[in-house]
């Protein structure tokens, strides 16, 4: 017998915006309603992640308002979720809690 775990979650759901920086693993992260603008580098490094102008730049600060409407919104005729990839097994070795 296999046993799946499937998790879901609407844009409700969501309450922070956390950027983690890839070389030295420090954190940045806002309540998502607060929160404007990406981060454009870590205090780590001179090389910038993006910049202001860019594509990426856009797009994450189009997805983070994006964010904010559609967690502030009333439910109407449907519910909209995303199911998200989660490992226990990873979980329960890194030592966090199911």
């Amino acid at each position: 017998m296999t046993i799946e775990t499937k998790t879901t979650l609407q844009l409700s759901d969501i309450i922070t915006v956390e950027f983690e920086c890839a070389q030295c693993h420090a954190v940045t992260s806002w309540p998502l309603l607060v929160a404007r603008n990406p981060p454009t580098r870590c205090r780590c490094t001179e090389q910038d992640w993006m910049g202001k102008g860019s594509d990426m730049y856009s797009n994450i600060s189009d997805l983070i308002t994006l964010l904010q409407q559609f967690s502030k919104a009333k439910n109407g005729p449907f519910i909209m979720r995303f199911g998200i990839n989660y490992d226990a097994s990873l979980a329960r070795a890194s030592g966090s809690k199911v």
